[in-house]
């Protein structure tokens, strides 16, 4: 085997490696849980639910009484980017983003395409960069 053949044998897994670790690091610091819905409304009524002492898995199950519109994370985490901020603030900021992956057992699953949602979480802290619309 030639010397530019095994240097590269050797260089192409190392670049996969600090790749997939970048995408794994960036996906994981973005990973957050909560109540995330098809639409506003949906977070709304789910939202509204939860004041009347709701907890978050049963306001999403009573919004999605006739279809699947709302789905409470606590156990996986789900990336989302392009996060705005669309209504309330402080516990009830509502945001808006596209879902690009979930976190489950320390492996990120990419969702492709990414998917628009809605969403309401206790990790807020976790999102950097938010602008409002």
């Amino acid at each position: 085997m030639t010397t530019t053949r095994r240097n590269n044998r050797l260089i192409f897994p190392a670049v996969v490696l600090v790749a997939g670790i970048g995408v794994a690091a960036g996906a994981r610091a973005e990973g957050i849980r909560g109540l995330f819905c098809n639409t506003q409304a949906d977070v709304g009524l789910a939202l509204s639910l939860m004041e009347e002492g709701r907890t978050p898995g049963m306001a999403a199950a009573l919004v999605n009484v006739d279809a699947m519109r709302c789905s409470h994370a606590d156990t996986i985490r789900y990336v989302v980017d392009q996060t705005v901020i669309v209504d309330g603030a402080g516990s009830g900021t509502i945001y808006r983003g596209q879902l690009t992956g979930v976190v489950a057992g320390g492996r990120v699953m990419p969702v492709t395409p990414p998917a628009q949602l809605y969403f309401v979480t206790p990790d807020a802290r976790l999102i950097v960069g938010a602008r409002e619309v």
